[in-house]
């Protein structure tokens, strides 16, 4: 059984070695996340090769070396060679990083989950690299069961935890629960401030959907 959890990757470095449209993936979403994305492999598709122009990822068009996953947290091997993603893969582990290897779900450190993003809220499915296919089906019937104002929500209620624990407001998960109950997210959906400001306040107190909103 695997460890979930969100982790910050912003500015860590990360290797990726493979240059086509599996590595590719990889990179898109290490970006997104802001880490520091380092390319190794001697041919890369357009799409990579244009973020290396673009000063967004480092791509070394060369074959993997060892030397490459030293100071490494997160290493990638996404080659379509099952002899390649192992050296690299090994090489990552005495180097002390995080291994994934495309085709090797048991031999790796971690699997990526597919992967939902709302604003800040974030679902993430995974069967631990037995098929990514199942993952992805799964994720699309949680994405069609999450509701509209889910992102507002999260703003919502991230805000009023906050503001709770600074004000020492006793109750309040039982309250953001009843909060939920009461349809404030579908009125977030329906862009209706004014009926989600009413719930929250009478919960709360006076003025707290616009402290929280802030």
């Amino acid at each position: 059984m695997r460890y979930p959890m969100n982790i910050d990757i912003s500015g860590v470095k990360c290797l990726v070695v493979g240059g086509g449209a599996v590595a590719g993936r990889k990179v898109e979403g290490l970006l997104k996340c802001g880490a520091a994305v380092t390319v190794v492999s001697p041919r890369a598709t357009a799409d990579i090769q244009a973020l290396s122009h673009q000063g967004r990822l480092d791509w070394e068009a060369r074959p993997f070396r060892p030397e490459d996953a030293v100071g490494v947290f997160l290493l990638f091997a996404a080659t379509d060679d099952r002899a390649a993603n192992q050296r690299a893969v090994e090489a990552g582990k005495r180097a002390g990083a995080l291994v994934n290897a495309a085709d090797d779900p048991e031999g790796s450190d971690f699997h990526v989950p597919a992967v939902i993003r709302k604003g800040p809220v974030t679902a993430a499915l995974s069967t631990e690299g037995a098929s990514p296919a199942l993952a992805a089906f799964l994720r699309d019937r949680v994405a069609a069961a999450l509701p509209d104002g889910a992102d507002g929500a999260a703003k919502l209620l991230g805000g009023l935890r906050r503001l709770a624990i600074e004000r020492e407001f006793e109750g309040a998960p039982e309250k953001m629960r009843e909060l939920l109950d009461s349809g404030v997210i579908e009125d977030l959906a329906d862009n209706n401030t004014d009926a989600a400001r009413q719930k929250t306040d009478a919960l709360f107190w006076q003025g707290a959907f616009s402290d929280a909103m802030k």
